[in-house]
C-alpha cells in the first residue's frame, strides 16, 4: 500500500468533522474492548445505532479494529518468542559449573530482561499513549505543585485518543463513495450522508503534483480504490501501489472467468484444475507486464548485512551466470560506536541520519537497476530476529543498526514502482560458496552466489553449484597463506567442506586487500557516511 498525507488548508465545517471523529473514536474503543464480538451481527448493529454509523462506516471500523488487534497479537507472539529465547539462554548459563564474574553478570542482565518482557506481555493497548499516561501519573504525586502541567498533559492525552475517521475505498465508486476528489485543484468534498457536504481545501503539495494527477485519472476511470483517514488537520489517501504503477493483477477479469468455469458444472477435480491454470495464467501476464521493456534474463542480486551491502548485476545465459557489473556500499562509518557520554538527543539525531542515508542508498541502487534494465531482484530470506551472536559488537549492529524493516519496506516500494519481480532464496552457505568461487570482496562474492541461486530457484539440482575441490583449495590457500589446507581435499560436498573450514578456524571471507581487480570509490550518494565502491570485471574469470 502507498499512502499520501495531504495537509488541509481550510475546512467548511470543522465542528462536524470533530463530532464524527469523536463518535468514531468512541466506537473504535468500544468495539476493541469487546473484540470477541466483532463477528456478532447483533452487537455490530448496536454499535452502529449507538454511534450513528452507516454500513460502510461500520465495515471500515471493523476492518481497522481487526487490523489493530492483529498487530497487537503479532507483538504478543514476538514477546513470547523473546521470553522463550531468554529462558533458554538462562538455562544454558545456569548449567555451567564454573561461574565467572562475566557469567554472573550475564545471568543478572537476563533475569532483568525476562522480568521486563513478562510485564510487557501482560499490558494491553493504551489509547492516548502509555508514556503520556505514566507522566500524568508521576505528576499526580504532587497535584498542587504540578496542576498546570497535569492539565496540559491531560489535554494532550485527550487529543491523542481522538482517532481520524477511516473509510474504506471502492474502485467502482470513483475511489470512495463518501468523497469526491478534485486533486489537481487541491479540493476534496466529504459527503457522509445526503444533504451534508464538507469542502476541504488542501495545501499545495508540489512534490506530489504528478502523483495526484495520475491518481485523479485512475479515480475518474474507476480503476483504483482510495481508503481515507480524515481529521481537521490532514487527510491520508491510501491505495494499492501496484495498481497505481500499472503492475497489478487484472482481478476483475479473472473473477469473471472463474465464474464462467463454475457455471459449467464440471466435476470438482476438473473445475479446481481449470481455476488453478487460470490463476497461473493471470500471474504470468502480470509478470510479463512487469518485465515490459526490461531484459528478461537480467538479475540484480543483493547481499545485506549491517556494515556492507554487496550488489551484482548478472545475466542468465542458459545454465551459466555472466557477471555484468558489481559494486558495494560501505556503511562502517555510519555504524561507528558512539561514546558513552554522547547525549540522547545527539544519538537520536545520528540514528535519523543513518536512516536517511539508508533511504538514499536504496534510491541509488534502484537507479542502477533501472539503468541496467534488471527484471528481477534476488535477496536472502533472512530470519535473524532471535539469533544471538557471541560478540557484543555483532549483536549491537544486527539488533540495533541494521534497520532491516526499513530496508525491506523500501525494497518493496521500489519493486512495485519499477515493476521488478522480487525473489527470496534460502541463504545457507551463500557467503562461503561465493567467497571460494569469486575474487571480489566478501559481500559482492556472496551477492553473486545469491543471484545464481535465484536464477535457478525452482531447479533443485542447481541449489548448490558444482563442487570442485581444486577450485576451493586454491581459494583457501590464497586467503590463508602460509597455512596448510591440504587436509580439505578429502571433502566431498559443500556442507562437509564448510564444517571443516569452521572447525579449523580458516578464513574464507575476502577483504578489500584480497581483491586484485581494479576498483574505485564514487561519492554520488547524498549521505557522506556511506561510500560506494565499483569493481571492474574486465577480463574476469569467475572460477579460481
Amino acid at each position: 500500500m502507498l499512502t499520501r498525507k495531504l495537509h488541509i488548508k481550510s475546512v467548511s465545517d470543522s465542528s462536524f468533522i470533530l463530532e464524527k471523529q469523536q463518535s468514531y473514536s468512541y466506537a473504535f474503543r468500544k468495539l476493541y474492548s469487546n473484540i470477541d464480538k466483532v463477528g456478532d451481527a447483533e452487537y455490530l448493529g448496536f454499535i452502529a445505532e449507538k454511534y450513528g454509523l452507516t454500513q460502510i462506516e461500520l465495515r471500515s471500523l471493523v476492518s481497522e479494529v481487526n487490523s489493530k488487534h492483529a498487530k497487537f497479537l503479532t507483538n504478543k507472539k514476538q514477546m513470547k518468542e523473546k521470553i522463550a529465547s531468554v529462558k533458554k539462554e538462562l538455562a544454558l548459563l545456569r548449567k555451567k559449573k564454573n561461574r565467572t564474574t562475566k557469567i554472573t553478570k550475564e545471568i543478572f542482565k537476563l533475569n532483568n530482561k525476562l522480568q521486563y518482557y513478562k510485564s510487557a506481555l501482560d499490558l494491553g493497548i493504551t489509547f492516548g499513549g502509555k508514556k503520556l499516561l505514566r507522566e500524568i501519573s508521576f505528576l499526580s504525586n504532587d497535584k498542587e505543585k504540578n496542576r498546570d502541567k497535569i492539565a496540559n498533559k491531560k489535554a494532550e492525552f485527550a487529543d491523542n485518543r481522538l482517532l481520524p475517521i477511516y473509510i474504506l475505498g471502492e474502485a467502482n465508486q470513483k475511489g470512495n463513495r463518501f468523497f469526491s476528489f478534485d486533486l489537481p485543484n487541491n479540493k476534496i468534498t466529504y459527503k457522509p450522508c445526503r444533504g451534508t457536504k464538507v469542502e476541504l481545501e488542501l495545501s499545495n503539495h508540489k512534490s506530489y503534483t504528478k502523483d495526484l494527477q495520475k491518481l485523479q485519472y485512475l479515480i475518474d476511470n474507476k480503476l483504483i480504490s482510495i481508503s481515507v483517514m480524515l481529521s481537521n488537520d490532514s487527510i491520508c489517501l491510501s491505495f494499492d501501489d501496484k495498481v497505481f504503477h500499472g503492475y497489478s493483477l487484472d482481478i476483475s477479469s479473472r473473477t469473471k472467468e472463474v465464474k464462467v468455469i463454475k457455471e459449467q458444472n464440471l466435476p470438482v477435480e476438473e473445475q479446481t484444475q481449470q481455476i488453478k491454470t487460470l490463476y497461473k495464467e493471470y500471474h504470468r501476464k502480470a509478470e510479463k507486464k512487469m518485465v515490459g521493456q526490461k531484459k528478461q534474463n537480467r538479475y540484480l542480486a543483493i547481499d545485506t548485512n549491517p556494515d556492507y551491502i554487496g550488489c551484482s548485476i548478472l545475466d542468465k545465459c542458459g545454465n551459466e551466470t555472466k557477471i555484468v557489473h558489481t559494486f558495494v556500499y560501505d556503511l562502517q562509518k555510519a555504524n561507528e560506536k558512539l561514546d558513552k557520554s554522547c547525549p540522547l538527543e545527539l544519538r537520536k539525531h545520528i540514528n535519523n541520519k543513518r536512516k536517511h542515508g539508508i533511504s538514499h542508498l536504496w534510491k541509488d541502487l534502484f537507479k542502477i537497476q533501472s539503468y541496467y534494465r534488471c527484471s528481477y531482484i534476488v535477496l536472502e530470506d533472512l530470519e535473524l530476529a532471535n539469533k544471538k551472536f557471541d560478540i557484543t559488537e555483532s549483536n549491537r549492529k544486527t539488533k540495533n543498526l541494521w534497520h532491516r524493516t526499513l530496508s525491506s519496506n523500501l525494497i518493496d516500494k521500489y519493486c512495485n514502482r519499477n515493476g521488478v519481480i522480487k525473489i527470496e532464496i534460502e541463504p545457507s552457505f551463500t557467503s562461503f560458496i561465493g567467497n571460494v568461487r569469486y575474487r571480489y570482496t566478501d559481500p559482492v562474492n556472496a551477492s553473486v552466489e545469491i543471484g545464481r541461486r535465484g536464477m535457478f530457484k525452482y531447479n533443485k539440482e542447481k541449489f548448490f553449484p558444482e563442487f570442485n575441490v581444486d577450485t576451493i583449495m586454491n581459494a583457501m590457500s590464497r586467503l590463508n597463506t602460509p597455512r596448510d589446507v591440504s587436509y580439505l581435499k578429502d571433502c566431498t560436498n559443500w556442507k562437509e567442506m564448510y564444517r571443516n573450514v569452521q572447525k579449523s578456524g580458516l578464513r574464507y571471507r575476502a577483504t578489500m586487500e584480497d581483491v586484485t581487480h581494479q576498483s574505485k570509490v564514487v561519492g554520488n550518494l547524498i549521505h557522506v557516511n556511506i561510500a560506494k565502491t565499483l569493481f571492474s570485471s574486465e577480463n574476469y574469470v569467475p572460477l579460481l
